[in-house]
C-alpha cells in the first residue's frame, strides 16, 4: 500500500454497483450555460414549472421558522463590504469575516423600515445572512440588488420583466431601494465599523438582497407524481 490511498486497496462493492447502475452527466434545468439560483434549479429538477417556484427568500424563511402570512414577500439578505464610488456602492467583499456577535449586532443595526403602509423586517439568520420580510401591498416580482460578482456596483431593484406596471412590484422595488440606502447609512456609522476602521479592517457597511419569493399554492410532489417509494437503511450485520 506504499504510496497508494486507502480507496484503491479497499473493496467497494456498493460503490461499484451504484456506478454500474448510475448515469453521470450534466443536467441543465433550462438550457446549457444558464445559471439558476439553487431553489429554482431544484424545483425544475423535481418537475415544477418556472411559475411554480416560490423564490429562495421564501424557502429560507420557512427554514428559519419565520411566520409568513398570505402575501408576505421574503428576500435573502446579506451583510457585505462596499466601496462608495460617486453615487454608487461597489461590492468589495460578499462574505466579510465577522464574529457571531458582530454579525448579529450589525444585522440588528441595519434594522427595518415602515413606510407607505408597508413594513420591512430583517430577521437574522446564520452569520452575516438573514431574511428580509415585506408585509403590505407588495409583490415578489422584483429583481436582485446583488450584482453577481465583486467589483460591480449594487443594482437598483426594479420590477421584473412583464411586471413593470404592477403596483405591488413598483412599490416593493421603491421601498427596497430606500431601505438598502438606509441600511448603508446606518451601518457606515456603527461603532463596530468605527472599531474596524481603527484596526484597519474593511467595513461591513451594506446589505444586499436577492431571491424574492412568496407563498404559492402548488401541488405537493406526491400529489403530482404519485407515492414516493423508499427503502430503510439496514444496520450492518456482523
Amino acid at each position: 500500500m506504499l504510496g497508494a490511498g486507502a480507496v484503491p486497496e479497499t473493496g467497494t462493492p456498493n460503490l461499484d454497483r451504484l456506478a454500474r447502475r448510475g448515469v453521470c452527466g450534466l443536467y441543465h434545468p433550462i438550457r446549457p450555460g444558464t445559471a439558476l439560483p439553487e431553489a429554482a434549479a431544484v424545483a425544475l429538477m423535481l418537475g415544477y414549472g418556472r411559475h411554480e417556484i416560490p423564490g429562495a427568500g421564501y424557502v429560507q424563511a420557512l427554514g428559519q421558522g419565520i411566520p409568513l402570512a398570505e402575501g408576505d414577500v421574503a428576500l435573502l439578505a446579506r451583510l457585505v463590504t462596499v466601496r462608495v464610488q460617486g453615487d454608487l456602492l461597489v461590492l468589495e467583499d460578499e462574505a466579510p469575516r465577522l464574529g457571531p456577535h458582530e454579525a448579529g449586532a450589525l444585522l440588528a443595526a441595519a434594522g427595518g423600515l415602515r413606510k407607505d403602509h408597508v413594513e420591512l423586517e430583517l430577521h437574522p439568520g446564520d452569520g452575516p445572512t438573514g431574511v428580509l420580510i415585506l408585509r403590505g401591498e407588495v409583490s415578489s416580482h422584483v429583481t436582485d440588488a446583488h450584482p453577481g460578482s465583486v467589483g460591480r456596483a449594487l443594482l437598483e431593484v426594479r420590477p421584473t420583466a412583464g411586471f413593470e406596471e404592477e403596483p405591488g412590484a413598483v412599490r416593493a422595488a421603491s421601498l427596497l431601494n430606500i431601505y438598502l440606502r438606509l441600511a448603508n447609512f446606518r451601518l457606515q456609522g456603527h461603532p463596530l465599523n468605527g472599531e474596524r476602521r481603527r484596526r484597519a479592517l474593511p467595513l461591513v457597511n451594506a446589505v444586499v438582497t436577492e431571491g424574492a419569493g412568496t407563498r404559492l399554492r402548488v401541488p405537493s410532489f406526491e400529489a403530482r407524481w404519485g407515492p414516493v417509494s423508499y427503502t430503510h437503511l439496514r444496520a450492518h450485520e456482523t
